[in-house]
């Protein structure tokens, strides 16, 4: 797979495996759900070479918080991150995989269930697709 090259913004990240369902941050956690309204769905994607960061847009216009890697490295998390920076992997029919190196070990985002976690077996990388949102 090659790296994804796509414009920093903002984007509603919707999974592939799972139509209508979106990349969402609830309760300090980072899930699959419906479209909501009350819950963060926008995302800002920054750029940079060949690493995104991924920072929340919470409805209302506070200020939004980065997916990150949890402390124990178990799961990823809304804030409070260890490790914020993520690469982009083109897919199949305009998507995409998140994919970031930990202790020299390649992982991907996973989802299991609604819950979004990580895997170092490419089989079960989630894919995405992005809807651009107005800035």
């Amino acid at each position: 797979m090659s790296s994804c090259t796509i414009p920093s913004g903002n984007y509603m990240i919707e999974s592939a495996d799972s139509e209508g369902n979106f990349l969402t941050a609830e309760n300090g956690n980072i899930c699959l759900h419906t479209k909501d309204s009350k819950s963060v769905q926008v995302w800002n994607l920054t750029i940079s070479e060949n690493w995104v960061k991924f920072q929340g847009i919470p409805p209302g216009g506070k200020e939004g918080k980065l997916i990150g890697i949890s402390k124990a490295a178990s799961a990823l998390v809304y804030g409070d991150g260890i490790l914020e920076d993520f690469q982009l992997e083109n897919g199949t029919n305009d998507t995409f995989r998140v994919t970031f190196e930990y202790y020299e070990l390649g992982l991907y985002w996973y989802i299991d269930g609604n819950s979004i976690s990580f895997t170092d077996n490419q089989t079960y990388a989630a894919k995405w697709k992005l809807t651009k949102c107005c800035e």
